[in-house]
């Protein structure tokens, strides 16, 4: 920036500074000279109504004439070139100075003016404003007069016509004087602003030499420090810019996608045609900033990665995430539990068909020890059956292998389709059920089949783990969007500390509880992941109703 251009802007900034001081100091004179010659024009009108006053005081016993009175304020009013009016206390006006007695009879009452009403309450009244008797601006003053118990009014006017010339002529000073000193002010600001720019100039110029290496140096760190954090990461990451054009590239991007440096500057999808990729980038330009979203794909060579997305102003960054070894393990685990669960399940068949024969028929005349062995043999077979028809369950569930057909549902309909086991098992272990549905065609969305599996799984959680006698309460009621079905019990209840874990596989409060109960630990997991596939939510909460605890799920109202 040259010397000129610096001290050009310094002095506009100080006319601009001068010109603004200036007008708001001749703007803070003007009204401060408006109040004054305001003032002194209400003190003068002030003197001459307290002259008719003391007169009507004086003659508080006399019962003046409205020609009297009107002549009162025609002798005060010629020695003191001021309107002068008396008002009774009704507001009519008894003498004016301007008017002749037979115009005060066609005047209005004046009881409605300002002025006339702070008066009549005993204060100092005064207004300014155009005068329809006059056909003028005219100033008010009126004060209270006490007579025979009641309040007059002496008011005093005067035309703002005098006041308004003095004014203006005070202005006219005022304005010439502010000039003046403004001119002579901006020739010297001229002067200083020519020098100030010469200093000025020699300062900014090291400034900005010394700005300028600082921003290079943080720069240089910055990229120093930005491709140490890309080339740190396991993850491949590429940059692309609005134009859909490679940005940035880093180590593990060259290693997984191929993507040497020579493809910075070239068409994403010319240097990496994954119509995935494509497909997700076109989904992305309706989202928002900042906004991500994560697919998986397979690469060539049967690499499973990981794709997130997120756009930023400057265009968009895709991270890529291997996981082929955290899918094959996943993979492993579901095939280890569908392979162990149906090799145990024909030695299980067997002896429960065994243990069957001997309660049934062989051993009916035998040893009791005998007979109870047996029978801890059937349901410890029964017990291992149903874990693996658990396992195999939430295995399905776990690889996608479910299906989940969502059908307008009644909720009687499911509830009966479950009522003989669950009565026979409420029968066996002495906890009786009650069911209080509201209202009773209640409806919902939910595979009929899972529903039942859930309901089944919630009901037998509270009768196992509810002592004799005890209750369990079904409860559904309808609101705006969902259905909410609640399990309550009146068991020992669940501690908070565990209520957010009993969903988990394999989760007991009371290892020993459970063994009593039979219990194979995946019940409630099964309900989870059904409950979800329905589109549903679920939770656990300390029952009001009989002390408990309350399971409850929400599904879609049908």
């Amino acid at each position: 920036m040259s010397r000129t251009s610096l001290s050009l802007r310094l002095f506009l900034l100080s006319v601009l500074l001068l010109v603004g001081l200036g007008t708001g100091w001749g703007f803070f004179l003007d009204r401060s000279l408006e109040n004054e010659l305001l003032e002194r024009e209400d003190t003068r009108l002030l003197e001459h109504a307290q002259v008719v006053r003391v007169l009507l005081e004086s003659s508080a016993d006399t019962d003046l004439t409205d020609t009297e009175l009107d002549a009162l304020t025609d002798r005060i009013a010629q020695a003191s070139d001021t309107r002068l009016s008396i008002i009774d206390p009704q507001g009519w006006v008894r003498g004016d100075s301007e008017l002749t007695s037979a115009q005060l009879q066609n005047l209005e009452q004046h009881q409605g003016r300002p002025e006339i009403q702070s008066a009549m309450s005993g204060q100092l009244g005064h207004a300014s404003r155009y005068s329809n008797t006059l056909q003028g601006e005219m100033r008010y003053l009126a004060i209270p007069v006490p007579r025979s118990g009641q309040t007059w009014v002496v008011r005093s006017s005067a035309p703002t016509a005098r006041m308004q010339g003095a004014l203006t002529q005070q202005r006219r000073t005022l304005f010439l004087t502010g000039l003046s000193g403004l001119a002579l002010a901006l020739l010297l600001s001229g002067i200083a602003s020519w020098q100030a720019g010469s200093a000025l100039e020699q300062v900014l110029v090291r400034t900005h030499a010394q700005a300028l290496e600082n921003a290079v140096r943080s720069l240089a760190q910055e990229r120093d420090r930005f491709r140490a954090v890309l080339e740190g990461l396991d993850a491949a990451v590429v940059a692309v810019n609005p134009d859909r054009e490679i940005a940035v590239v880093n180590s593990a991007a060259q290693r997984l996608l191929r993507l040497g440096e020579e493809s910075i500057g070239n068409p994403l999808f010319t240097a990496l045609p994954l119509q995935e990729v494509r497909d997700l980038l076109a989904d992305d330009d309706d989202r928002d900033d900042d906004e991500a979203e994560v697919i998986e794909l397979e690469l060539p060579g049967a690499t499973v990665v990981q794709l997130q997305a997120t756009r930023t102003p400057k265009g968009i960054v895709l991270l890529f995430q291997d996981v082929t070894r955290l899918r094959r393990l996943e993979s492993m685990r579901r095939d280890f539990v569908g392979n162990v669960s149906h090799e145990l399940r024909t030695p299980v068949a067997i002896i429960r068909a065994n243990a069957e024969t001997l309660l049934d028929t062989a051993i009916d005349d035998g040893p009791e020890p005998t007979r109870m062995l047996v029978g801890a043999t059937l349901r410890s077979a029964k017990r291992l059956g149903n874990l693996i028809t658990d396992l195999l369950e939430i295995s399905r569930i776990e690889a996608g292998k479910m299906p989940v057909r969502l059908e307008a549902l009644t909720l009687t309909r499911t509830l009966t389709a479950i009522q003989e086991p669950m009565e026979q098992l409420s029968e066996d272990r002495g906890v009786a059920i009650e069911t209080l549905l509201v209202p009773p065609d209640l409806k919902l969305f939910a595979d009929p089949k899972a529903l039942q599996t859930v309901l089944s799984n919630l009901i037998t959680n509270g009768l196992k783990y509810t002592p004799a006698p005890g209750q369990v309460l079904l409860k559904a009621t309808a609101g705006e969007r969902t259905v909410r079905i609640e399990v309550h019990d009146s068991g020992p209840g669940i501690p908070t500390a565990h209520q957010e874990r009993v969903f988990e596989r394999f989760y007991r409060i009371d290892k020993g509880r459970s063994r009593e109960v039979g219990g194979t630990g995946l019940g409630l997991a099964i309900v989870k992941h059904m409950v979800r596939a329905m589109n549903g939510t679920l939770g656990l909460a300390d029952s009001t109703e009989l002390g408990g605890a309350c399971f409850w799920i929400e599904l879609p109202k049908a």
